[in-house]
């Protein structure tokens, strides 16, 4: 995307100075790697790598779900904004685990690892709000009917149709760009007066998006020792709205926190569809590895995406919990090396 090449010029300006606001944690970063000697080839690896590790610390007390997680990431396009938003990326990353917290009451920790977030990217400070909405509701989850989300969602795709972002841009421009997003609201402001059309990789995200909620009952309760119930109302929101002003990147990039909760919830989507109901479970890999060639349009990238899935896997084995990682999910590990291995054969 056209923020990789703003960082890799960051990168290299930062030990003389930055032309541009950067958030502090994320000079402090790019001025430690300088100091180690390492380059930005090493820079992006690192900067790629800390979501993935966030990510799965954030399911750190359940060793079932490592693998559909690091999975999920991988596969379904979810990695590839670590070389693009990477500031916001990152501050997802420890929001991410900040939810485990959230649903032990524990609100020091949970907004300690906000304030760590905001040192990443300053639209961080949107999500000071997310734990006082629950704990309104004494961190039970809101969403719980199939049939209302259903009406929800179809009411989204109605909306969507009424053209609202330029109407959003001007009610809360200075919103906007206080949380970071001003060259976003710009690019909205002109591609709104452009053809706008959605493709096929937005309709099998809506497909999946809606086997998941038909099944987003039976999900919670089958985990319902674990934060899924929260994390699955957060992203329900993020996910609607998203629908809604799907024409517009600066609302995108603000429901990025709340959309990428979508790696979980479909994590456990898919180990509730192994465990539960193999057939699904089936369907819905096969949709999100559509989506991921209908948004690369090339075979090669698609196979070198899961390639990727496996290697990380195999990588975060090796460095913890090996026995118990290696216990989890042995279907989809199959079924990942399948792929990897079919895309070698066809190359």
């Amino acid at each position: 995307g056209r923020d990789f090449f703003m960082y890799q010029h960051m990168f290299n300006q930062v030990v003389e100075g930055l032309d541009r606001d950067c958030e502090w944690g994320f000079e402090q970063l790019m001025l430690l790697i300088h100091q180690i000697g390492w380059g930005e080839t090493f820079f992006f690896a690192i900067t790629s790598f800390i979501p993935l590790y966030l990510v799965v610390r954030a399911v750190k007390d359940e060793p079932d779900m490592y693998v559909p997680v690091i999975a999920v990431f991988m596969l379904y396009a979810f990695w590839q904004p670590t070389a693009n938003v990477l500031r916001q990326v990152i501050a997802f990353g420890f929001f991410a685990v900040s939810i485990k917290p959230l649903q032990q009451k524990k609100w020091l920790l949970h907004y300690l690892l906000i304030a760590i977030a905001f040192l990443f990217h300053k639209s961080a400070l949107a999500l000071v709000i997310v734990y006082p909405i629950f704990a309104l509701n004494r961190y039970e989850a809101y969403i719980k009917d199939v049939g209302s989300q259903l009406i929800i969602f179809a009411l989204a795709f109605l909306l969507m149709q009424f053209g609202l972002v330029e109407w959003l841009i001007d009610a809360f421009f200075n919103v906007i760009v206080l949380l970071g997003y001003a060259d976003s609201a710009a690019f909205d402001t002109h591609m709104y007066y452009e053809d706008f059309s959605l493709g096929l990789g937005f309709i099998i995200r809506m497909a999946v998006n809606l086997m998941i909620i038909c099944h987003s009952k039976e999900i919670k309760e089958h985990f319902k020792s674990t934060p899924v119930a929260i994390i699955y109302d957060i992203w329900f929101v993020g996910m609607i709205l998203s629908v809604i002003f799907v024409q517009s990147m600066s609302i995108a990039r603000m429901l990025l926190y709340f959309t990428q909760l979508a790696i979980f919830v479909m994590a456990y989507a898919l180990e509730y569809f192994r465990r539960e109901k193999p057939d699904y479970f089936w369907v819905m890999l096969a949709l999100m590895f559509l989506t991921v060639l209908a948004l690369s349009k090339s075979f090669w990238f698609a196979g070198g995406t899961v390639a990727g899935a496996v290697g990380c896997e195999y990588l975060l084995m090796k460095l913890g919990k090996t026995g118990e990682m290696r216990a989890v999910n042995e279907n989809l590990l199959e079924f990942l090396n399948f792929l990897g291995n079919y895309m070698l054969f066809l190359r």
